[in-house]
């Protein structure tokens, strides 16, 4: 993976970190500081995910996306970023970019399922 390409991405893992951790120091309610309008979106948009998820609570799946960018974060500092954890062949690039926390290459993601 290139350099620039590999800095973008740790820029963008801490940065999402950075704002919910931020979030999380402000008492976890993000709409304390907004309009009613904003508000009123942002519980909309709580209520969607929840649907979604299938009732999971949101605050959970944000605290697992967050041991999976933490995951990553470690996965570049000890050099295994990139690095498909089945075959050892190199994750396309393509993939990463999309998802940073993907572990498998593409022919091994089909493999699996």
């Amino acid at each position: 993976m290139d350099q620039k390409l590999l800095n973008s991405l740790i820029d963008q893992i801490k940065k999402k970190r950075r704002e919910w951790i931020r979030e999380g120091t402000e008492g976890g309610d993000a709409t304390r500081k907004t309009t009613e309008a904003r508000k009123r979106e942002l519980q909309e948009e709580t209520l969607r995910e929840y649907a979604i998820r299938g009732g999971e609570n949101v605050d959970d799946k944000k605290n697992d996306t967050m041991r999976e960018l933490d995951a990553v974060l470690e996965r570049i500092e000890a050099g295994e970023f990139g690095i498909c954890e089945k075959c050892g062949r190199s994750i396309e690039d393509e993939r990463l970019s999309a998802n940073p926390t993907i572990t498998l290459c593409s022919a091994c993601a089909v493999k699996m399922g």
